[in-house]
């Protein structure tokens, strides 16, 4: 059946103009198939219709994505452009701050070496009062002895006072006795006084008092000896490096809130120390 259909298909090519006889089912088939053609169709336009929307629809969605990516790129950029420009002005600052810092270390630094010039100034003049202060209480105990000796010499003046006017009674009393005539009758004898100032030799008049020096303290078998032009000798191996210095476990009075230390000497070889 299908092949004399086909041949009828054949033959209606050949001759298109012609008329045929068609038998009724073979137009059933023919109207089945059209309309199932047509309810094909109509499917595939429903579809390429909703094809066509979804297609149209994902076309805004990726222009609206596009349009939004465009934007977060373009905002991005300006964000980027911004960023580089703050950091570029970070860097800026950093320099600037660099070259600050810098200086302050120089500064600190400048400052630093005035504090030391200043503290070694310090202690030089510390240096200067102990010695200073030293010299004072020499001079204070000589001005003492010098004071005690006056006083001595005053007490010896009065001393000598006493005798010299106890000498001019007795010469006094001898002419008194000698001017007397020979046949004159014995006097009586002098009062015990009067032998006794007759007794006592005139002394010689004593010249003025010089105060003593002080005296030597006895130089044990340790004590340093004097080094060469007139500096001092270390008692442990004999080197004159021997240096003065302040003697902190003696404190001897506070001047102006300050403490005023006592003396010791240092050997500058073995470092041997001792107090004076």
């Amino acid at each position: 059946m299908v092949n004399k259909l086909e041949d009828e298909w054949e033959k209606i090519e050949q001759k298109p103009d012609r008329k045929y006889k068609v038998e009724g089912y073979y137009l059933l088939n023919q109207r089945a198939k059209i309309e199932e053609l047509e309810k094909n169709l109509k499917n595939e336009k429903a579809k390429r219709t909703e094809a066509e929307e979804k297609t149209s629809s994902l076309e805004n969605q990726m222009q609206t994505q596009s349009d939004t990516l465009g934007a977060t790129i373009q905002s991005q950029g300006q964000a980027i452009e911004e960023q580089k420009s703050q950091i570029e002005k970070l860097n800026s600052e950093r320099n600037e701050l660099s070259v600050e810092i810098n200086n302050l270390r120089q500064g600190i630094s400048d400052l630093r070496n005035e504090i030391n010039e200043k503290e070694q100034r310090a202690m030089q003049l510390m240096k200067e009062n102990d010695e200073l202060m030293a010299e004072m209480r020499a001079s204070q105990e000589s001005q003492q002895q010098l004071v005690a000796g006056a006083q001595q010499v005053g007490e010896l003046q009065q001393i000598i006072q006493q005798k010299d006017q106890q000498i001019q009674q007795l010469n006094a009393q001898i002419g008194a006795v000698q001017s007397r005539p020979a046949a004159a009758p014995a006097r009586p004898a002098a009062p015990a006084q009067t032998q006794e100032l007759l007794a006592e030799k005139p002394k010689p008049p004593r010249t003025a008092f010089t105060p003593p020096a002080p005296r030597a303290e006895p130089t044990p078998e340790f004590a340093p000896k004097a080094a060469a032009k007139g500096g001092w000798a270390c008692p442990n191996c004999g080197s004159s490096r021997v240096v003065e210095e302040s003697d902190r476990s003696k404190m001897l009075y506070m001047a102006a809130g300050r403490p005023i230390y006592g003396k010791k000497r240092r050997c500058l070889k073995c470092n041997n120390e001792w107090a004076i």
